[in-house]
């Protein structure tokens, strides 16, 4: 149970440390009573003030001051002097002593040192003639343990009296404020900013600036501005401004905090209280008997031996706040305090300054469903995610928690995290990438179908073919010449009647086959219309069924917001044209089959072969009916027009395969136009490519909007980045697998660029090497090299043209894994420097996370960390942990466990809380709180030290002095 005062540690209180009472020579009303001074200071608000009269430490009527003001307003003995510096108007400076001083002493010493007798001042013909040596009066002040303080800045009988108008009495200023000065007393709340821009950075070193009331007459005390500092109320608690000048002293309304809780009462711990349930008997120790612990609202330090019950804090507030992964507690865990004897036995409740109260058993590990109310790093999560490589991918997660809270409510697009985010843009991109790679794929066929001509052997085989044609043009035999016998006319007469009959049949004979022809052409015809108005229906009932499948994922998001998308999107579909068209189709190619006797007939009309079979039979019959003469005559008609047929058969024309004239063209074709073709479809295909790579790259711009983001607050804290740059990449990046995929594709033992394991990924290598993957236009110029390595040996000692089709196995797919980008990922990477997350130590991993959470996270809820310092080097502790704690506090309350008490306090931490487990007394576990300066406090930190006081020593210095 913690019963004393200041528990909270070090808080922000209102301050005034130049007051004046009757004692002074020049006060205005002297009939104030002592009693009306403490009345009116506490109305006030004023919480420890200096009494700080002309030349005088009027000890009896301090001692009654601080006697009235006991618990109330903290009460500093002081004294006002004037200096021999300043011209006309003196410059005026103060000494300030503890409340627990021996003031009788002092101010002896003081007076004889001085020269501020009464004899002294009635000599000089008053106090008004007194004037006292700057330098050696101070020195004198710090000899008996207190403070300096000068009127500074826009006020009257300022340190600014010494001008900077020669180089010497500028140098004389300087060595004031460095080596004698320990406050700078301001006129108004402005001062502060030439100090900040002008003196301090001329000066190499920051004094405290404080602002006082400087009141002669206390029924109309008034504060120029409200003098915050945060300490415990006393001359310890003042002397911790000498260590953080800025962090431990606020001119103005009120200090931020104040604000910052005020309207954020749900994120600030008040108060955790740890008791036994009803009717426990510690049997199995006492452990937390009835344990109440307030928490400062800026920077609470948990310190202890190890084995202490330190984590056991962090873990109760963490339990209580619906922490969800329990597993990482590491004293609430089930081979410690949930062995089953011990955590059922006790409660956790925890206060917020919202007044809520959640009160939770140690043993309950329900949590499901729970929203976390703090941000805890158990060490237990720390050190894996820090030092295992395996769990890369986990740190990255929770560095892009930090990233997600970075994007604008209007940016997340009502997703809950990073990974939906980006999960939700990338099937939106892929869709739309799906429809460019099928014409891709069409663009990528015809380009295969071109590149097989362009193989010469394809050109060899053309000609070979053609001259195979050629030769079985040579081979046909014109039938010998038979003389027509008709000639005579005698004979004409005989057979003019069968002749006629004959050729009439040749006639007949030539129209069916014109008939057939016609037939078989237009069955074609009708072939491909019905294969086109089918799969066009196909096709647009598969789109039915994607604008349907979209509908339905819109519907109940657009209904939510007051819009039916039937509205939005009318999609209708009627074939009846369709339908109608491929039945008439239907009906046309069935009459022409049925013509063609591929089908048989429901009537008696015969087939156009059956007819044509029957005219050929008769017109044999008929030719035998001629003499020998006539016969001889007509069978060599017959094998005349037969000889010519074969020939236009075998020339052909450039649109008939297999012909000469067919062979003649593609040869042509090859010389004249293939290249011209080949350029255009790469040319598409390449534009085609760089569709993809934008549609890509809007999965990258939503990186590249965080990045944006969270450069601008690393450039805000560049000054404390300077010594751990943070970089953020957010691009396109080649796949890590792209070579071995790549070399997959790859006939290795045939000649080219890329021929032999080894040879070809160096081949690779070189070009990748020149490639910027986040770059549309040099991925493009990659992909051209590629094609062109391919085309091309570029090994230096083979050289020569090669040929794509006979490097590649399984072409098509080969060309849709480079074309559609496959290969390419994305990417966001931190990283420090030049290192990414793989190639940095525990230690500097474990830096880059603190820096997210404490510098770079938006979240503002209570951040807990158990034992940062044990997965960093001794550089991050020192220049991350830190600094970067003693930002993060004036953001977020941080509950911060360590075993180094060093570390609490060149954080600055506002409390220290000491814990211990004495085991031999049944485990009875003890809390000492406080701020740093509280002497028990520091009493503990000593403690926990043990071998380190060589560290400590120095700083403990500047809190208690020499003493």
């Amino acid at each position: 149970m913690i019963s004393e005062n200041n528990i909270k540690g070090a808080e922000w209180r209102k301050w005034d440390l130049h007051f004046h009472t009757q004692s002074s020579y020049d006060y205005k009303d002297k009939s104030i009573s002592d009693q009306t001074i403490i009345d009116t200071l506490i109305q006030n608000n004023i919480e420890v003030v200096a009494i700080t009269d002309h030349h005088i430490i009027d000890t009896v009527r301090i001692r009654n001051l601080q006697k009235l003001g006991k618990g109330k307003v903290t009460v500093l003995p002081g004294i006002e002097f004037r200096a021999e510096l300043g011209g006309s108007e003196s410059i005026h400076f103060i000494g300030i002593f503890s409340e627990k001083s021996n003031i009788e002493d002092i101010w002896i010493k003081l007076q004889s040192g001085c020269g501020i007798t009464a004899s002294d001042i009635v000599n000089k013909g008053g106090d008004k003639n007194i004037h006292c040596d700057l330098k050696d009066t101070s020195k004198l002040i710090h000899q008996l343990g207190g403070f300096v303080t000068v009127h500074a800045g826009d006020k009257t009988n300022t340190i600014e009296n010494i001008t900077n108008s020669v180089s010497f009495k500028m140098a004389l200023k300087t060595d004031l404020v460095i080596n004698h000065i320990d406050i700078l007393e301001l006129g108004k709340e402005e001062d502060q900013n030439d100090y900040n821009k002008k003196v301090f950075p001329a000066i190499k070193s920051v004094l405290p600036m404080i602002i006082c009331s400087d009141n002669h007459k206390v029924t109309s005390y008034e504060l120029k501005a409200n003098c915050w500092i945060k300490a415990e109320p006393t001359f310890d608690g003042l002397r911790q401004i000498l260590n953080e000048p800025k962090g431990r002293v606020y001119i103005g309304e009120n200090p931020c905090v104040f604000e910052r809780v005020h309207t954020n009462r749900t994120k600030y711990v008040r108060e955790l209280k740890i008791t036994s349930v009803d009717g426990y008997d510690e049997r199995y120790g006492k452990w937390f008997d009835n344990i109440t612990i307030p928490m400062n609202h800026e920077l609470v330090a948990i310190i202890g031996n190890k084995g202490s019950g330190k984590s056991a804090i962090a873990d109760m507030i963490a339990l209580c706040s619906d922490y969800n992964n329990q597993d990482d507690f590491s004293f609430l865990k089930k081979s410690k305090f949930r062995d089953g004897k011990h955590a059922n036995n006790f409660n956790a409740t925890l206060t917020w300054e919202s007044d809520k109260v959640t009160e939770k058993n140690l043993a309950d590990t329900n949590v499901i469903g729970s929203i976390e109310e703090v941000k805890y790093l158990p060490q237990g999560q720390f050190e894996r995610l820090t030092n295992e490589i395996s769990n890369t991918k986990e740190f990255q997660n929770e560095i892009e928690k930090v990233v997600f809270a970075h994007l604008e409510e209007s940016d997340r697009y009502g997703k809950l995290n990073f990974k939906e985010l980006i999960d939700s843009k990338q099937q939106s991109v892929e869709k739309e990438i799906d429809y460019l790679i099928s014409e891709l794929s069409q663009i990528n066929h015809n380009i295969i179908s071109l590149e097989e001509k362009e193989n010469p052997t394809f050109k060899k085989e053309l000609k070979n073919k053609k001259q195979k044609k050629e030769d079985e043009l040579k081979a046909l035999v014109k039938p010998p010449v038979i003389t027509d016998p008709n000639i005579d006319a005698e004979k004409k007469k005989a057979n003019e009647a069968q002749v006629a009959k004959i050729d009439q049949l040749k006639i007949d004979i030539e129209s069916i086959e014109t008939q057939k022809t016609s037939n078989e052409l237009l069955k074609s015809s009708l072939l491909l219309n019905l294969q086109f108005l089918k799969d066009t229906k196909r096709d647009i009932e598969l789109k039915g069924s994607e604008i349907q499948s979209y509908v339905d994922s819109k519907k109940e998001e657009l209904t939510n917001l007051g819009i039916d998308i039937l509205e939005v999107i009318k999609f209708k579909t009627d074939f009846t044209k369709i339908d109608s068209t491929i039945s008439v189709k239907e009906n046309e190619l069935s009459l022409i089959k049925t013509k063609l006797g591929e089908q048989e007939s429901n009537t008696t009309t015969k087939s156009i072969p059956v007819l044509l079979q029957e005219k050929k039979q008769l017109l044999k019959e008929e030719q035998a009916k001629l003499g020998s003469e006539q016969s001889k005559y007509q069978q060599y008609l017959l094998d005349k027009k037969t000889w010519i047929t074969k020939q236009n058969e075998i020339k052909g024309t450039s649109t008939i395969p297999n012909t000469i004239e067919f062979f003649a063209s593609s040869i042509k074709y090859i010389e004249n136009d293939l290249q011209k073709d080949l350029k255009d479809k790469y040319e598409q295909r390449i534009n085609k490519t760089k569709e993809i790579f934008i549609k890509k790259y809007e999965v990258v711009n939503i990186y590249k909007a965080v990045k944006e983001k969270l450069d601008t607050v690393i450039d805000k804290n560049r000054t404390l980045l300077d010594k751990y740059p943070i970089n953020i990449n957010a691009s396109m990046v080649l796949k890590s697998d792209f070579v071995k995929k790549f070399m997959t594709f790859i006939n290795k033992q045939k000649a080219g660029t890329f021929k032999g394991i080894i040879d070809g990924e160096y081949q690779l290598n070189n070009i990748i090497s020149e490639t910027d993957f986040d770059n549309a236009d040099s991925i493009l110029t990659f992909l051209t090299e590629i094609i062109n390595a391919l085309k091309e040996d570029k090994r230096e000692t083979q050289g020569g043209y090669r040929f794509i089709g006979e490097q590649v196995s399984e072409i098509k797919d080969f060309y849709s894994y480079l074309f559609s980008l496959k290969f390419l990922d994305y990417n966001y990477q931190l990283k420090q420097g030049d290192k990414n997350l793989e190639q940095l130590s525990p230690g500097e991993r474990g830096a880059l996370l603190l820096i997210f959470y404490l510098l770079l996270d938006k979240n503002d809820i209570p951040l807990i960390i158990d034992q940062p310092e044990d997965n960093l080097d001794n550089y991050s502790v020192a220049n991350i942990l830190v600094p970067f704690i003693k930002e993060a506090k004036k953001k977020r309350q941080i509950i911060m466990v360590t075993h180094n008490p060093n570390l609490a306090v060149v954080a600055d931490a506002e409390q220290i809380i000491y814990v211990d487990l004495a085991k031999e007394n049944g485990h009875e576990f003890t809390v000492t709180s406080g701020s740093i300066e509280n002497y028990k406090v520091n009493n503990c930190i000593v403690k926990v030290l043990e071998g380190a006081m060589p560290a400590f020593n120095k700083r403990k210095q500047k809190y208690y002095g020499n003493s």
